[in-house]
């Protein structure tokens, strides 16, 4: 299949049937505006759509020059705030398990072929694009890319909403069943 780019106006550009600027993809051709799908499927329109936009420049595998932004901030937030929400799901769960049983918990759920898998349902190749605002074809991103991305996307809805909204994706993304505090 061979796919026309045509680049307009600074940076606008179609890509594949996307509309791109500055390298995010922000609609399709029948104007399904993709931004606003993927906060639809996170479950939360972001305030700053600039941490959005930077969730999704991947980073992972790939050099980045200074001053480029990309998801690898991000995605370090995310992974701690994954890290604590499971961490605290399994501190309810397994109240009176030793230690080396939490962590062993801890590591079979955030496993990165787990959270790439969350990444997939999102729908996050589709977003994902290079620190140069290119298109990453889905089949050159690996797990590693994809939990990343997902990580990113945590960290990112952490700043924005704050830690309720962040453990509920986790939440929701990974399985683990909502708490009960009563």
């Amino acid at each position: 299949m061979t796919v026309a780019v045509a680049v307009v106006n600074g940076g606008r550009h179609l890509v594949g049937g996307l509309k791109w600027v500055e390298g995010i993809p922000v609609s399709s051709e029948g104007g399904i505006d993709l931004l606003e799908e993927l906060q639809s499927r996170i479950g939360h329109k972001f305030a700053n759509s600039d941490l959005l936009q930077e969730a999704l420049i991947q980073s992972a595998d790939m050099p980045v020059p200074p001053g480029i932004r990309s998801n690898s901030k991000l995605a370090w937030l995310g992974d701690a705030v994954m890290n604590l929400f499971v961490s605290e799901h399994l501190y309810d769960l397994m109240a009176g398990d030793h230690l080396g049983a939490l962590d062993h918990a801890r590591q079979a759920i955030v496993i990165e072929e787990s959270v790439a898998q969350a990444a997939n349902e999102l729908d996050l190749p589709r977003h994902l694009t290079t620190s140069g605002g290119r298109p990453i074809p889905p089949q050159h991103l690996g797990p590693r890319a994809m939990a990343q991305a997902f990580e990113a996307i945590v960290g990112a809805l952490y700043l924005d909403a704050g830690a309720e909204s962040a453990r509920d994706l986790v939440r929701k993304s990974l399985g683990l069943k909502p708490r009960d505090r009563s």
